[in-house]
């Protein structure tokens, strides 16, 4: 991906721009800024639009370690996992779980309600809010090859599994990975031998495939999963939100 600050082409790769950000330029229709530096994706941002808008909010993804930036507030994303996993190398953590006292908002997931007796027994006194991850998943009859790269791949064939459809066979790539033609045959070579009638990926995955989605055969097809989260009570969670924001 290119580190020079751009806006993300819709059209573009995920070369270009990043599997994430081409994703949400995609499905939202909003103007979405990458850069080695967030800040000086902010700085072209706001000069695009200068002559067009009086003021306008930047949303940073994944932005909570971007301590040199000003922000007004931080929302972080909780699961039980993740409060109980390990800083990196031997986790996925980036920083120690105190950190988590600099956000503003906690999220958790709806269906863990004693996730939040443990985060506010640890001391957490401010608003926590429950998310619901719902996957529109294609109707599939017959056994299916799932495969994702994504940090956590489970949460997506537990997804499809508790949808009803039968995984033959699963294959995790690391996350952010790129599929090449020998990713690619290897993909054919387990649809083939697990019967499967589909294969099923995420929208990210589908994304990073880029022109190799042409490679695969009309038979078994390419199918994809669609991710959307939904907030609980989301119009206090709005009102909460725009009250901080001006």
């Amino acid at each position: 991906m290119s580190w020079q600050p751009a806006l993300v082409d819709p059209n573009g790769t995920a070369e270009e721009f990043g599997d994430e950000p081409l994703l949400i330029a995609r499905t939202t229709g909003v103007p979405v800024y990458v850069a080695r530096q967030r800040y000086q994706a902010g700085l072209l941002a706001e000069s695009a639009m200068s002559d067009r808008v009086k003021s306008a909010i930047h949303l940073l993804d994944d932005g909570f370690q971007h301590r040199q930036l000003h922000r007004d507030v931080d929302i972080l994303l909780l699961s039980r996992q993740d409060w109980h996993d390990s800083l990196l190398p031997a986790g996925n953590l980036r920083e120690a779980l105190r950190a988590a006292h600099r956000a503003d908002v906690i999220t958790i997931p709806t269906d863990d309600p004693a996730f939040e007796t443990e985060l506010r027994a640890w001391g957490w006194q401010g608003p926590i809010w429950r998310l619901s991850r719902k996957m529109a998943i294609p109707a599939v009859d017959g056994p299916v090859l799932a495969f994702c790269g994504i940090a956590r791949p489970e949460q997506f064939f537990a997804g499809l599994e508790a949808a009803g459809l039968h995984i033959a066979a699963r294959i995790a790539f690391p996350d952010h990975h790129r599929c090449t033609t020998p990713g690619l045959d290897r993909l054919k070579t387990a649809a083939h031998e697990s019967a499967a009638v589909a294969l099923i990926t995420t929208e990210k995955d589908r994304i990073r495939l880029g022109e190799l989605t042409s490679a695969f055969p009309e038979s078994p097809p390419l199918l994809t999963a669609k991710l959307r989260v939904e907030i609980e009570d989301e119009s206090a969670a709005i009102d909460w939100l725009v009250d901080r924001a001006t």
